[in-house]
Order: C-alpha cells, then sequence, then structure tokens
C-alpha cells in the first residue's frame, strides 16, 4: 500500500517536471491588439491589412509598465501606416515587413528609451478565412458598408478590401 503511494507520487512528481519543461517561458514582450493598415497606391485606398506585433523588450525592461502602455505603441503604429503606407507593390495584401519593424522600432524606442526595446517582431496571422481557396467551412463573410471582410467563426478580421 505505501509503495504504490510512493511509487504514484514519484509519477505525479515526473509528470509535473515535464509539464514545467514544456510550458513556455513567460517572454519580456508587448503583444499589440490586432491594427488595420492602410494600402495606398496611387493616392487611392485598395485594401486594408491586419498585422499582430510584438514588441520586445530588453531583460531590464519593466514588463508591467509597458504593457500598460500598449496603446502608445498601437498609435505610433497607426500613425506610421497612414503618414507612409507600407505598400508592397508586388502583392496588395501583403505589408513590406521590413520597412514596417524599422519604423515601428524607431517609435518604440522613442516611447520607452532605447534600452528597453530589444526588437519588433511580426506575427503570423491564424490563417486566411473566407479568402479564396479557404476549407474552413465555418468561414463566412460579413458585408460593411463598402468594405468586405472576412473572419472565421469569431476570430479576428484579417482582411478588409474595397469593392472596387
Amino acid at each position: 500500500m505505501i509503495r504504490r503511494a510512493v511509487l504514484a507520487a514519484i509519477a505525479v512528481g515526473a509528470l509535473a517536471e515535464r509539464a514545467a519543461a514544456q510550458a513556455p517561458p513567460a517572454g519580456l514582450y508587448v503583444d499589440l491588439a490586432p491594427v488595420a493598415m492602410p494600402i495606398v497606391v496611387d493616392g487611392r485606398l485598395l485594401n486594408y491589412v491586419f498585422v499582430y506585433v510584438r514588441i520586445n523588450l530588453t531583460p531590464q525592461a519593466d514588463m508591467p509598465k509597458w504593457r500598460d502602455k500598449e496603446p502608445y505603441f498601437r498609435d505610433a503604429l497607426v500613425k506610421l501606416g497612414h503618414r507612409t503606407p507600407f505598400t508592397r507593390y508586388d502583392d496588395y495584401t501583403k505589408l513590406d515587413e521590413a520597412r514596417l519593424k524599422v519604423a515601428l522600432y524607431q517609435a518604440a524606442a522613442a516611447i520607452a528609451g532605447p534600452d528597453q526595446i530589444a526588437g519588433v517582431q511580426i506575427l503570423p496571422a491564424a490563417g486566411r478565412c473566407g479568402a479564396r481557396g479557404c476549407r474552413n467551412r465555418n468561414s463566412r463573410r460579413i458585408r460593411i458598408g463598402a468594405f468586405a471582410a472576412a473572419c472565421c467563426a469569431g476570430r479576428s478580421v484579417l482582411a478588409v478590401s474595397a469593392d472596387l
């Protein structure tokens, strides 16, 4: 009886260690809420592309303080996108990620200080729900005024394009 209890305790301990090893470490980053970035060509708005951005912080950064400042980082991203759109002229459904990273890093460093920001990362979207070729049966199209938005079973909108 005692032997079973000891063996069970060892097994539980081993499972707990394995779960702790697989758990992702709490990162030093600020995830911005999805932001709609305009795609402008020849002065005409063609599309909006939603981006998911993570601002990586340095080890000496005060993570709770900068997570509370997330609206400031998001506001800087929106202003950058409307001042000089990050349009890729070979594909109007994507942004020039390299230019976006550099510009947002400079803006984030101005907000938080250069010793607080380690880098900027563009996160991949969850998928292209509602897009041509989407195989998700729960996908649906929503019509909003002159824009058509694609979403998938309550997930965030990934792309909004004007009906031209």
